[in-house]
């Protein structure tokens, strides 16, 4: 169980540095919505944070898989 909560951790870890990295370089990748007439926004908004949780809940999903821990045991 603890090579589990190792993965969580280190998922939990890996979206939040891929996500920080992605929004602090959102503008240099013309990531960022501009606020218009017909927005309800009113600064400009980053977007594409979400891709840190997908980068890591792939590494994730393929260590629990490989670990056998999501398996029912049959007899």
């Amino acid at each position: 169980m603890k090579e589990l909560e190792w993965l969580l951790l280190a998922s939990i870890l890996l979206s939040w540095l891929v996500a920080s990295m992605v929004l602090r370089w959102a503008e240099h990748w013309q990531l960022v919505q501009s606020p218009n007439h017909r927005s309800s926004q009113v600064l400009p908004t980053p977007n594409g944070g979400g891709l840190g949780i997908v980068v890591a809940y792939a590494p994730m999903v393929a260590g629990v898989a490989a670990s056998g821990a999501g398996r029912p045991d049959i007899a």
